[in-house]
């Protein structure tokens, strides 16, 4: 565990810092291996960390944010999508999350095309208008060949082996798609000068000790292969934004749920009951059902991706709502959603499953403007009124 000590009184320098301590003693001076990206006056403060015999240092600065004349400022629903546009290709855009993010820069007006290897996504997800090419991100050959034909300006990178219970199983082969493909797809994105937007988890990356709500300065801990990969891949884009000076992004999902995601399938709880309340049949709850999760409407983190891709800085942001919700009170919602009294079916917990989860959101408040708006009882109902519709795969959002 890293030892912190803070700092209120500090100067800066080019690429050196002389930080304040106890009085009658020197001060201590710390030379960095970068210039700190910020100006001098929009530093508030600075954490000195020691680990071992390595000295890094965390910079606190306060951004200020545009502002506009009486009469001139910008519809807030709207802003985001009013900036230049941009060549965009999103890796995984077939899958349920990417189709969702796909249809959102189109709307705004950006060009976008979609690398998928289709083994979890699906072409009828996605606008007829939009350039598909089935390739996998483990083929660097083959992604670089189509990053090289894009020349996109950001890549949003969502293709992924998402299930946790295959990382335990085979966690090689979860390596080689979420941490050998991220490396691909960022040595493909610096053969072009493309800006990389990752998604990541904060479900699977934070541990069991994390407090909750858990903001992203608390030191990740996961418990599963999958989670480590994703962590593992962050620092991958950090270590690219030391090396080359590129500003990757990583955005860490809270339990994404809403229409596209299969109510069939063994991930995303919401979408399951779903489709067993449709169905008339049991939900099955692992557990006493007090276990909570926060769950994030998909409309909303694509929103959350469009704010991050306008916003042209390296970071790492949680992308959730901040609070917790039971399996139970889950499951109360979707009753009153379907209409239907629901009778959940109980069976043992299944082993190291997290008893609570959330993320707290205010740094993407802060840096990104971005906010949740929309509440688990209003997205429940949108998922099980897509289910009753026979969960057609152009599904709104």
């Amino acid at each position: 565990m890293p030892v912190r000590f803070r700092y209120g009184s500090f100067t800066l320098e080019e690429k050196r810092v002389r930080l304040a301590t106890a009085q009658g003693c020197p001060p201590l001076w710390v030379r960095l291996d970068r210039k700190i990206p910020y100006p001098v006056d929009q530093v508030r403060s600075i954490t000195l960390l020691a680990e071992g015999a390595r000295l890094f240092i965390k910079v606190t600065a306060e951004v200020p944010v545009a502002t506009y004349p009486p009469g001139a400022e910008p519809d807030p629903d709207r802003t985001a999508l009013r900036s230049s546009n941009m060549r965009i290709l999103v890796t995984g855009g077939a899958g349920f999350i990417g189709s969702h993010l796909t249809d959102a820069f189109v709307a705004g007006g950006d060009e976008v095309t979609v690398l998928d290897d289709l083994s979890r996504g699906r072409p009828g997800r996605l606008d007829p208008s939009i350039a598909l090419h089935k390739v996998s991100i483990t083929d660097a050959p083959a992604l670089r060949a189509v990053v090289e034909s894009v020349r996109p300006e950001l890549i949003c990178h969502l293709a992924a082996q998402i299930d946790v219970r295959v990382s335990v199983d085979a966690p090689a082969d979860d390596a080689v798609v979420n941490v050998v493909g991220t490396v691909n797809v960022l040595e493909a994105a610096r053969a072009v000068g493309a800006r990389v937007l990752f998604a990541s988890t904060g479900g699977a990356i934070y541990g069991v000790d994390a407090p909750v709500p858990t903001s992203e300065d608390v030191l990740p801990g996961p418990e599963a292969p999958y989670g480590t990969a994703k962590y593992c891949a962050e620092q991958y884009l950090g270590l690219y934004n030391r090396l080359y000076g590129t500003r990757h992004a990583a955005l860490r999902l809270a339990n994404v749920y809403g229409p596209r995601q299969d109510p069939a399938g063994e991930a995303g709880v919401v979408g399951i009951f779903c489709g067993r309340a449709f169905r008339g049949e049991r939900p099955t709850v692992f557990g006493d059902g007090h276990q909570t999760r926060d769950y994030v409407y998909v409309g909303d983190v694509a929103d959350a991706f469009v704010a991050a891709a306008r916003t042209d800085r390296p970071g790492v942001w949680n992308v959730g709502t901040g609070h917790e919700t039971s399996v139970r009170e889950l499951i109360d919602l979707l009753g009153h959603a379907s209409g239907r009294d629901l009778d959940p079916e109980y069976v043992p917990a299944r082993p190291g499953e997290l008893q609570r989860s959330a993320l707290a959101n205010d740094s993407a408040a802060r840096d990104l403007g971005w906010t949740p708006r929309t509440t688990v009882a209003d997205g429940l109902a949108a998922v099980y009124a897509w289910v009753a519709d026979g969960s057609p795969d152009r599904a709104g959002r």
